[in-house]
């Protein structure tokens, strides 16, 4: 209704007033956002679903070992799940998920991507599995503040929906790279790189200025204002595919996160 709303944003800031103001989660007023989320990779989940025909419930069985999976927008639709995975993958953007589930890392690893800023499914999507799986949580994204933001988020969950962080905030997810303190090392061309324009810096000081944020983390976006430099994860797929020949088995193999 614009005329009584003007734009979507002020519909979803009313949305979290009223769940926060009620102490629910949004899925508890039945509003549910279009999925968004892809997964891939060593898992199965079973998830019940209405039977209209019935007036009941059935249960079925979703496999992503061969296949793109869209995550469920309700989350607590899922009952169980199971793999045999070493490590979840959490990527940021959809053009490098597509590269990594077409290697030979999608038969170890489970692979998930947003396409950017995690929604509410997503990031209830990896806390469950997180409380299922006794597996390490890794997440690449791209060396900018930007790409540091959407780490945080996954991590340690958003500031709209503070009231109800610990269903989504994935506290044992690492950052995996591209991490600011490895761009002197990975022998990317000159082009790879570009400086940080004003909005970046203001983003930087912005997460500098967080209380909860950990000193590692922060040192990190220090020495990425400090080299006035960002790169993007596409960076390791233009020379013979860097990224799932070298890149991701050496950071797997030295378990290189933090």
């Amino acid at each position: 209704d614009p005329e009584l709303f003007q734009s979507q944003g002020i519909v979803d800031d009313v949305v979290e007033d009223v769940a926060c103001c009620l102490e629910v989660p949004r899925t508890s007023l039945n509003i549910i956002a279009s999925q968004k989320g892809l997964v891939a990779g060593p898992l199965q989940w079973i998830m019940k679903t209405s039977d209209l025909n019935n007036i009941g419930e059935t249960q079925v069985v979703v496999d992503c070992s061969n296949k793109v999976e869209t995550i469920p927008s309700i989350i607590d639709s899922i009952i169980a799940q199971k793999t045999n995975a070493i490590a979840i993958l959490v990527v940021e953007k959809e053009s490098i998920f597509q590269r990594i589930i077409q290697s030979s890392i999608i038969r170890e690893a489970i692979v998930i991507t947003a396409k950017g800023v995690p929604d509410y499914a997503t990031r209830l999507f990896v806390k469950l599995l997180e409380d299922s799986f006794d597996l390490p949580i890794v997440g690449l994204f791209d060396a900018d503040p930007y790409g540091a933001f959407i780490f945080f988020v996954y991590r340690f969950g958003s500031r709209s929906s503070a009231y109800d962080g610990m269903n989504m905030a994935i506290s044992s997810m690492k950052w995996l790279g591209i991490r600011p303190s490895e761009l002197k090392y990975l022998d990317l061309p000159r082009k790879c790189f570009k400086e940080l324009d004003e909005h970046d810096h203001k983003l930087i000081n912005k997460l500098l200025n967080e209380k909860y944020l950990p000193e590692c983390y922060k040192i990190e976006l220090n020495i990425m204002k400090d080299l006035n430099l960002k790169c993007e994860i596409e960076a390791l797929t233009s020379d013979a595919n860097k990224l799932i020949d070298l890149y991701l088995p050496t950071k797997f193999g030295k378990q290189d996160w933090i």
